[in-house]
């Protein structure tokens, strides 16, 4: 039986693997949101497959995960900071995407 990763996630978890999928598929860049190539970073992620109100709850619940406490721009920036940094890979970020979506799961 073939399974969707989705499947029991709320909406915050279900936009976090959008994003994830989304940087999977078309890959990781620093500095910007997206680049000429199409790859993108984890705000240019979010901003491809997210609405602006969802952007804001899969910032806070990435931000959670991450450990970056403050404000909504403090962790946003914290977030776009960690991204940006050398040692960072697209894989680090798709791992932080689907972290976080684990702890959407809506229990019955």
């Amino acid at each position: 039986m073939l399974s969707n990763p989705e499947w029991g996630l709320n909406e915050v978890g279900r936009g976090l693997m959008r994003a994830a999928n989304y940087m999977r598929e078309h890959g990781h860049c620093k500095f910007c949101s997206s680049n000429n190539d199409g790859n993108v970073c984890l705000n240019g992620a979010l901003f491809k497959t997210v609405s602006f109100s969802l952007h804001r709850k899969c910032i806070e619940r990435l931000a959670q995960v991450k450990g970056i406490e403050g404000g909504l721009i403090n962790k946003e920036d914290g977030l776009v900071e960690w991204n940006n940094k050398h040692e960072t890979t697209g894989e680090d970020v798709i791992s932080l995407f689907e972290q976080a979506a684990e702890t959407c799961r809506v229990t019955t």
